[in-house]
């Protein structure tokens, strides 16, 4: 690429090819220009670019924004706060149009899921590909935000098909931070804070609680009844309770401040030939549950060498120790947390000699569980990456990269004395360990050839290239049961023999190598006319092999219709800083599944009771997996559109992004299920298709910009919509969100046509009252014509018993009366920023929010229902329900019943399983005050005193308030228990928490 100046002519080239350190190869072609003089403009002008145009981050290399065709979006360091606790998701969300950013298991500990312009695959990953300086990893959640310098988002086919395999969903770019400045330079950051839960769902007091499992007692039998009486007393006895203080365990378990401390050191050095960089991280976060925490520590050197003019090394090394204990150590797939829910099951009431009648309930103390659930995750990564630039002429250069990533993970459990995994097994502890080793070699080779360097209205960059990826990885997992009880944690984890050893299950994963080979041409003419186009051809181990390679090319065109004559040199231009049209088409592909799903594959049962006993002895044997092997399984392929335009305004001070978008996917990777005759559970298909569409805006203002006083505006919204197009000759397909297991099955369906994420269930109506029933010898039998649900409510049903809507006019309620009650998308997205600079102080408040879209609150279905579990707690949303007690508390007469529940709010809770219907979906819309920030940076002739640059102290509070009608704990939830098909569940998902931090930043 070429920029152009009165004196002189730049020509920056990637330094070492890749996406990271952005090291820059600078020729200066100007005679006027001593040599020392050249860089020192040269240095101005790569460092001070906004005074030219911005650089942004592409595949393979750097180009001005301005010359882009493609739909990119940068965030830097301006645009965003840096992350309260440690974690880059803060830095990330709703800040960037079209990007939405959750939390997994472990809440502010847990990693982090991006998803790109929503994702088009069903039951597949829809991650976007994470490229760190150049190197692909599995997620951005153990970086340093400290370190990085900006963050790239390539959403469109034209901006991501160079990286052909898995830039499907979108590519996030991150960029660490750099030398750029000659000499030694230090910053040092240091942050202290607390975090602290404050969203408490109501549960019946101790009084109505104790009135509750009368009732239920004497629903079950006289004996129940006279058992319940014997621990709690008589009916008239209950208004003791109303005096009884209510056991908190919420607080108990969730009461703890979390505190937290960041502590990060970066030392850079830049002279003429040789730029380093050193940095060093601390993070310790204690969560808002007892004996929650994480440490971590992150070290990363970089070293760029210019050898000569035509040779250049680069060296860049990373390192992470991550050690985590209690939520967010999970091996089982799920991000939900049964503490929390066991906290408000729990009966808030402490009696004595009530353990022995409440052990029915199926319900455990959640802070003896918390205690004995022993949970503790380390990990160790490392990353080298070396990068070889020659560069014999100035339009043409080689460049060659090495890189290896590694990483290790141990993952401890032990299941103490009143966990549920202990009563399995005769309430004796057990214990087990997990060892994860993976390692990614990663080889690429560029070619970059500027031809037309010397010509004015002409530029042309071209690229071709190579990369080899091989990935492999494998595991161990021990376990022994029936430890002794007097033994801890440690000591079972220690000396596992001395429990009864299970079957180690094991594994070493085939390689998932990829071969690409790829290129790119980049043309402009006058700067006005603009034209890219790339093709890439990836082979994947994870085909057979005629099957193996895919093919993503795209184009894209570009009009800075600013730079017309009839704009540039009429008076528009006075307003009119920067228009441009963009257009871009392509294709890239999807390969994101298990290894070998296209052959039979074989394993050794983890289970003791899968394994064959013979005298007493354990004799381990091969078994099929539960996946049907898929010969014919192929490439996952995303044909992008988007139609795009950029506007500056008033010398660029109004910025203004416009993006239209059409995604078709085709031959979705679709996990099917078998019948169980097949001897399998899932085959792995291509099958159906998939379109999603939107519409993204982005608006950045500089309202004032004067000495003292500056005010920018930075605001985003985004509207999307996936539907499905195709599912390989079937009109629907129904899919569990797994939450309660086979009880409640197909909760979400598919259907060709319609949106992905609709909510699948019964219409709610009402209740049953008196009036439908006939009563004879104390038997209640519902009238001609009333619809019944006693089969799908399991039991025999009463006045006060759930209704729901007879769809079909059946007189039956079963799955043919199943309706849409809810669709998990949200009609648009976006982010505000508002940040206030008034001379040395700033203020920054961001908000973002989600307009639309429905949550599945699973928790209300299990708090308001008996079900299995007869003595525990409810949901307050039960305090008006129907009750079947009279006055003295006997079983009310009909007459009784329907006086007494004249103004009941709700149905009984009594019901003999759990039943999805459209009470239990609920408006997800809400508002978020993410972060506010207050900094003041004391004045230079303060800080010059000391030799210092900058010092700047702050304090911020993250997650103030969330304006929203959802009852739960909070909106943004998707615990996502089976695919990415069934979003927006809330079963006790970990819960979101308010933080305040206090910083210091110091610049030496």
């Amino acid at each position: 690429m070429i920029f152009k100046d009165s004196i002189l002519q730049l020509n920056v080239m990637t330094f070492a090819s890749f996406l990271g350190a952005i090291s820059f190869c600078v020729d200066v072609c100007a005679e006027e220009l001593e040599k020392e003089e050249k860089r020192s403009v040269v240095d101005e002008y790569i460092f001070t670019y906004n005074d030219i145009d911005e650089i942004v981050v592409v595949g393979y290399g750097v180009a001005r924004k301005k010359d882009l065709t493609g739909a990119n979006a940068t965030l830097s360091p301006s645009q965003s706060i840096q992350g309260e606790n440690g974690n880059v998701e803060n830095a990330i969300q709703g800040r960037i149009a079209g990007v939405d950013v959750s939390m997994s298991e472990g809440g502010e500990m847990g990693e982090v899921e991006i998803t790109v312009r929503g994702g088009t695959s069903i039951t597949g990953n829809n991650a976007p590909l994470y490229i760190v300086d150049g190197f692909p990893v599995d997620n951005i959640s153990n970086i340093s935000p400290s370190d990085i310098e900006r963050i790239d988002v390539l959403k469109d086919a034209a901006a991501a098909a160079v990286y052909g395999a898995r830039s499907a969903s979108g590519v996030v770019l991150v960029t660490t931070k750099r030398a750029k400045e000659n000499g030694l330079k230090t910053s040092y950051k240091s942050q202290y804070g607390f975090r602290t839960f404050k969203n408490r769902l109501k549960v019946l007091s101790p009084y109505d609680y104790a009135k509750f499992c009368y009732e239920t007692a004497a629903m079950k039998s006289e004996e129940t009844l006279e058992s319940f009486i014997s621990v709690y007393g008589s009916y008239d006895e209950l208004a003791k309770y109303q005096s009884v203080a209510q056991k908190d365990w919420v607080g108990q378990l969730f009461g703890e401040n979390g505190f937290f401390m960041d502590q990060s050191v970066i030392t850079t050095y830049k002279n003429d030939k040789t730029a380093f960089k050193i940095a060093y991280d601390f993070n310790d976060n204690n969560g808002i549950v007892v004996g929650q925490n994480s440490r971590r520590h992150n070290f990363g050197m970089n070293i760029n060498h210019e050898v000569s003019k035509y040779l250049l090394f680069d060296l860049k090394t990373s390192y992470f120790n991550k050690v985590q204990n209690g939520a967010g150590v999970s091996t089982e797939g799920s991000n939900t947390d049964a503490r929390l829910r066991n906290a408000f099951l729990y009966s808030p009431l402490n009696i004595e000699d009530v353990e022995e009648f409440e052990t029915v309930s199926s319900t455990y103390n959640p802070v003896e569980v918390n205690n004995a659930d022993y949970r503790k995750q380390t990990q160790n990564g490392v990353k080298g990456d070396l990068g070889v630039t020659i560069s014999p002429v100035s339009f043409f250069n080689l460049n060659s990269q090495i890189g290896v990533d590694g990483l290790f993970r141990e993952t401890d459990r032990c299941y103490g004395v009143g966990t549920s995994q202990a009563l399995k097994n005769g309430n004796a502890p057990m214990a087990s360990v997990l060892n994860l080793r993976q390692s990614t070699f990663r080889n690429s080779n560029t070619a970059h050839f500027y031809p037309l360097q010397k010509l004015k209205r002409h530029s042309l960059d071209l690229l071709v290239g190579e990369e080899f990826i091989k990935k492999k990885e494998k595991y161990i997992q021990s376990e022994s049961r029936y430890f002794p009880e007097y033994l801890n944690a440690e000591q079972c984890l220690a000396n596992m023999s001395l429990g009864t050893p299970q079957p180690s299950n094991s594994a070493v994963l085939p390689n998932d190598v990829i071969l690409s080979y790829f290129g790119r041409a980049n043309y402009s003419f006058k700067e006005r006319y603009l034209f890219s186009a790339t093709y890439r051809a990836d082979r994947s181990s994870k085909f057979v092999s005629d099957k193996q390679w895919g093919y993503f090319p795209s184009a894209s065109v570009g009009w800075r219709i600013s730079e017309e004559d009839f704009i540039a040199q009429s008076s528009v231009s006075k307003v009119l800083s920067n228009a441009k049209l963009r257009y871009s088409i392509g294709a890239t592909g999807n390969n994101r599944i298990s290894n070998n799903l296209y052959q039979q594959v074989y394993s050794s049962p983890s289970d003791a009771d899968g394994v064959l006993e013979i005298d007493g002895e354990y004799l381990s044997y091969l078994k099929t997996g539960e996946y049907k092997p898929n010969p014919d399984l192929t490439w996952e392929t995303t044909v992008s559109r988007n139609i795009g335009l950029d506007l500056g305004l008033l010398n660029n001070r109004i910025q203004l992004t416009f993006d239209i978008y059409r995604n078709t996917t085709e031959d979705l990777l679709l996990q099917t299920k078998l019948p169980y005759s097949s001897g399998y559970t899932y085959m792995m298909q291509n099958v159906g298709s998939t379109e999603n569409k939107g519409v993204e805006l982005s608006l950045n203002v500089g309202v004032v910009n004067r000495k003292n006083f500056k005010f920018d505006v930075d605001f985003n919204i985004a509207f999307a919509d996936t539907k499905v197009k195709s599912l390989g000759g079937a009109d629907k397909m129904e899919l569990p969100s797994g939450w309660a297991g086979s009880e409640i099955t197909g909760d979400y369906i598919l259907e060709v046509g319609e949106s992905v994420g609709r909510m699948y269930g019964y219409e709610t109506d009402g209740w049953y009252t008196v009036d439908d029933f006939e009563y004879e010898d104390g038997t209640y039998i519902l009238k001609e014509g009333i619809v019944s649900d006693a089969t799908l409510l399991a039991g025999n049903i009463r006045p006060g018993s759930l209704r729901l809507k007879d769809q079909n006019g059946d007189g039956t309620i079963d799955e043919s009366d199943k309706v849409v009650i809810g669709n998990a998308l949200p009609k648009h997205t976006g982010g505000l920023q508002l940040k206030f600079q008034l001379w040395n102080f700033d203020l920054a408040a961001y908000f973002y929010w989600k307009y639309g879209g429905d949550v599945y609150n699973a928790n209300k279905i299990e708090n308001t229902t008996t079900n299995k579990y007869s003595y525990r707690n409810m949901s307050a949303d039960v305090e008006g329900c129907w009750t079947y007690l009279n006055g003295e508390g006997g079983i009310a007469s009909p007459e009784e019943m329907a006086q007494i529940n004249a103004n009941a709010t709700m149905w009984s809770p009594i019901m003999a399983r759990y039943v999805f219907h459209s009470w239990a979906v609920e408006d997800g819309s809400f508002l978020r005050l993410q972060q506010l920030t207050l900094g003041y940076t004391l004045p230079s002739k303060w800080t010059d005193k000391v030799k210092l640059s900058k010092v700047r102290v702050y304090a911020s509070a993250n997650n103030l308030f969330c304006w929203t009608k959802y009852s739960g704990f909070d909106p943004e939830v998707s615990v996502r228990r089976a695919t990415s098909a069934t979003p927006s569940v809330d079963y006790s998902a970990y819960p979101r928490s308010t933080a305040i931090a206090f910083g210091l930043d110091v610049d030496f």
